[in-house]
């Protein structure tokens, strides 16, 4: 369900309220290997479309492929930004490990139906600033974690795509 702007902003401050954080330490195990393995997953489903189309071909896959470019470009700055020692000094959610501002990304994207505006997106964040503020690390890496969060629902998305296509070349 997609929320308001007052609904987000709510939600926002009430997902700051219920996660408690926990001293860095090391990286949840499955982060980079989670998003590799997504990234390869985008690359051979986009070099099977290339190399053979089948005759009920979806909108989907003709996206994947005009904007295979793109998702690689912004994959590998994600890559080049986050560091893993970046990583490691991101604070974490106590209940998954992982670091925050993924966790917030995810939330945000949860409740807006996967969709991503820019000016929501930083309502979202000011309203959870409101009761637990970012660190400056954490607002520097924001756009590298959005980044991350969107290609692995792409990714989750396509494998339905991918197993349609490969259901229809049966």
């Amino acid at each position: 369900m997609m929320l308001n702007n007052e609904q987000l902003q709510l939600r926002a401050q009430n997902f700051a309220l219920t996660n408690e954080l926990v001293i860095p330490r090391r990286t949840g195990r499955g982060f980079w290997p989670a998003f590799k393995v997504d990234m390869e997953s985008l690359r051979s489903f986009a070099k099977r479309l290339v190399k053979a189309r089948v005759a009920c071909s979806q909108p989907a896959e003709d996206w994947l492929l005009d904007h295979m470019a793109f998702i690689e470009t912004q994959a590998q700055d994600v890559l080049q930004k986050l560091s893993r020692t970046t990583l490691h000094q991101l604070p974490r959610l106590r209940n998954t490990g992982l670091p925050r501002v993924y966790a917030v990304c995810e939330d945000y994207l949860d409740h807006m139906d996967g969709r991503y505006d820019v000016l929501s997106f930083e309502k979202y964040v000011l309203s959870y600033q409101q009761v637990s503020v970012l660190k400056t690390l954490e607002c520097w890496v924001l756009p590298s974690a959005m980044r991350v969060v969107i290609i692995r629902r792409l990714a989750e998305a396509m494998r339905e795509v991918r197993y349609r296509n490969e259901v229809c070349d049966r």
